[in-house]
């Protein structure tokens, strides 16, 4: 039960999703749990899913959300206005 803040700003980009899945170095899943995972995502910035992503909170503009398809959800919501 980890806590994740990420704040992307300054034109930053990222690419990828946070689930709970998390491996040990030989590969196997040690936890399918989801902490809590604060995101901040200011103008000029981007994030890019690349699988339905599950987190706590959203601050920012939704539309530098890069959905690729997948969702973003924020406390069970889907979040609305991503690209």
């Amino acid at each position: 039960n980890s806590t994740l803040t990420l704040t992307l700003k300054n034109g930053s980009a990222f690419t990828g999703t946070v689930s709970g899945e998390i491996t040990n170095a030989r590969g196997t899943v040690v936890s399918t749990e989801v902490g809590t995972v604060n995101v901040t995502l200011e103008e000029g910035s981007t994030w890019t899913l690349t699988g339905d992503t599950y987190i706590t909170s959203f601050e920012g503009d939704a539309s530098g959300v890069i959905g690729n398809g997948y969702t973003l959800y924020v406390n069970g919501t889907a979040l609305e206005g991503i690209q």
